[in-house]
């Protein structure tokens, strides 16, 4: 892992740490595609300390879109003890191409932020991922 990679996933558990006090009924144990095509459908949240699910349309995303409208590169999931934070990560620093939105608000580009159970994933217009 690239020293700028190992920053970014401290500054992601950093910001889980603070959402670490959610109720436990926030948990999110489990991502599901609810609109588009991708592969697979659903991920599951792992118990280990540090998970990562990536999201794009390049075929070494945990989550494989196949709309054009996605970025290969799309976004990052980091959870740690089933609280999980998303950032998009797009391509050279700039984010992805059409953004990522939790429940319709745009987040800003390599700025992570923190997810509750039901949130709402889309990616460009015709993508959505749940957090359950």
């Amino acid at each position: 892992m690239s020293p700028r990679n190992h920053f970014r996933q401290i500054a992601f558990l950093a910001l889980l740490g603070t959402s670490l006090a959610h109720a436990a009924d926030q948990q999110i144990d489990r991502f599901v595609v609810t609109k588009g095509t991708a592969t697979p459908t659903e991920a599951v949240v792992t118990d280990d300390q540090s998970y990562r699910l990536t999201l794009g349309r390049a075929d070494d995303n945990g989550i494989v879109f196949t709309d054009k409208s996605v970025s290969r590169q799309h976004a990052t999931i980091l959870c740690a003890k089933h609280h999980c934070a998303i950032e998009d990560v797009g391509t050279e620093g700039k984010g992805s191409t059409n953004g990522t939105a939790v429940n319709g608000k745009s987040l800003a580009p390599r700025q992570p932020f923190a997810l509750r159970k039901s949130d709402v994933i889309s990616l460009g217009p015709d993508t959505q991922v749940v957090a359950k």
